[in-house]
């Protein structure tokens, strides 16, 4: 909270000397966006290498279809255009929620 009312210029607690500290020690300021990129980075290898898929990105997958059907009709997603370029420059599929290899 601190830190985003600091880069915004609000009046916080948060300093540079702060913000500097806390990188020097690998602070995550954004764990979720961290995750987001661990599975595209999971997924990624899957699709270049042909690796076994986690049952964790595999879920992460069907939750970037929904998100994508949100952000494509205005909804709240957490899907961003970043995103969506990231995803489609890997080839990812946005209408299979399959397992790879499952029939149906």
């Amino acid at each position: 909270k601190h830190y985003k009312l600091f880069r915004m210029g609000g009046q916080t607690l948060m300093s540079e000397e702060k913000v500097r500290l806390l990188n020097e020690i690998g602070f995550e300021w954004d764990p979720a966006e961290n995750r987001w990129y661990e599975r595209y980075e999971e997924l990624k290898a899957h699709l270049n290498n042909g690796c076994a898929i986690s049952e964790t990105c595999f879920q992460w997958t069907i939750t970037q279809r929904l998100n994508y059907k949100k952000h494509q009709i205005g909804d709240k997603s957490h899907m961003t255009e970043k995103r969506v370029i990231l995803l489609n420059e890997i080839g990812f599929d946005w209408t299979d929620n399959k397992r790879p290899g499952q029939q149906g």
